[in-house]
């Protein structure tokens, strides 16, 4: 069955190029830093003084670690964007996106805590997938961010059209 081109005007009409790959990245990373420093500040204020050093340590460690990860999965998310290019519509993107980063995320999560001892004798199941899930949304808020560029990127063209048209 031959997919049939989908509209320009259509949202995902188009692979993602260097500078959508760049701002889904970003918009991920920022996202996750973002959720980790409310992590940071609700757990400071439940856990005691002796403690605090250490889950900052471990949040800044996170979001040096994620932004390397998210970098590393660039030319995946290129390739998937490439990919469904002619699908039409925002949700099955964001839908895949999501998947993409809860999938991979989970697969570091269950490896960085067998190597770093943190499963031994406790069950890492929930946390390691509400995790996930968290890491899916930011995959899903980098995705969104592209399609909200791509529309103010129209809405632009449009008007210097239309201006250019009454000039």
């Amino acid at each position: 069955m031959r997919r049939l081109p989908i509209p320009p005007s259509e949202p995902g009409s188009r692979g993602l190029d260097a500078g959508d790959v760049a701002l889904l990245t970003f918009a991920t990373w920022i996202c996750f830093v973002l959720v980790t420093a409310v992590v940071m500040f609700v757990g400071s204020t439940a856990t005691v003084e002796s403690a605090r050093g250490l889950l900052v340590f471990v949040v800044l460690g996170a979001a040096t670690i994620s932004f390397a990860l998210v970098w590393l999965g660039a030319p995946i998310a290129w390739l998937v964007g490439r990919w469904m290019r002619n699908v039409p519509g925002v949700l099955p993107h964001v839908t895949v996106f999501w998947l993409l980063g809860a999938v991979a995320s989970g697969i570091a999560l269950l490896l960085l805590s067998s190597v770093t001892g943190a499963a031994q004798g406790a069950d890492q199941a929930g946390p390691v997938l509400a995790a996930a899930a968290v890491c899916g949304v930011c995959s899903a808020v980098g995705r969104t961010s592209v399609f909200v560029s791509e529309r103010r990127h129209a809405r632009r063209r449009r008007r210097r059209e239309l201006h250019t048209a009454s000039s």
